[in-house]
């Protein structure tokens, strides 16, 4: 999420405000973010065996 918030302000599509506000919020947890209206989450899945990870 965070390389995504950046890439956005990188192209100009949010500005430098936004954009520290969107990665305090990520870093602030949970990994929610909403952006233009659309709520992005990322989810971590890890196997039930822990020698796979």
């Amino acid at each position: 999420m965070k390389a995504l918030v950046e890439e956005l302000q990188r192209c100009g599509v949010i500005d430098g405000g936004k954009s520290e506000y969107l990665l305090r919020e990520l870093a602030a947890g949970p990994n929610v973010v909403e952006i233009a209206g659309v709520e992005m989450s990322v989810l971590v899945k890890k196997p039930a065996n822990p020698s796979n990870w």
